[in-house]
């Protein structure tokens, strides 16, 4: 039923996501990690993603393709970006 998937999916007082996306600037690169309920934190890569960007990151620009093909939206992105430079 999708309107159950939703209703889970969905954030509020007595809900929170499944999922939120989190993102580390390091060196002018981005590194995009997803933020598990469980507080589990895993990395968001390319399916060909190389060595140097697993370990370097992407440009702003790549992140963008990256954490759009992962399912998340634009708006979920820019404020990733947003926290991650807000940070000392």
């Amino acid at each position: 039923m999708p309107t159950r998937t939703i209703a889970r999916l969905a954030s509020g007082p007595e809900r929170t996501a499944p999922v939120r996306l989190e993102c580390e600037v390091k060196n002018g690169r981005y590194l995009l990690f997803v933020r598990e309920r469980s507080g589990e934190r895993r990395p968001i890569l390319l399916p060909a993603a190389t060595a140097e960007q697993e370990v370097g990151g992407y440009s702003r620009k790549q992140v963008l393709a990256v954490a759009l093909i992962a399912g998340f939206t634009k708006e979920a992105v820019e404020r990733a970006i947003r926290r991650a430079a807000a940070l000392p």
